[in-house]
């Protein structure tokens, strides 16, 4: 049975890069289409998505140093 700590760990890092790539697209898609506060508020997303996928990556390879799991 595997750890349920990482696998929590790593579906964070997948759900939130995923988000990175989602808003990323939709900016490069749509960078004719969008109004400024939309085109800003996808670029909000991005950045938060990207933080807190950096912050999922350090916790995980963090778990997996100290519980070699």
């Amino acid at each position: 049975m595997g750890c349920a700590v990482k696998a929590s760990l790593t579906k964070d890092y997948r759900d939130f890069t995923a988000g990175y790539v989602k808003a990323v697209k939709r900016m490069k898609d749509g960078r004719a289409a969008l109004s400024h506060s939309e085109f800003s508020s996808l670029q909000k997303v991005a950045k938060d998505c990207e933080t807190k996928a950096e912050k999922s990556r350090r916790l995980l390879q963090r778990h997996i140093g100290e519980h070699h799991c």
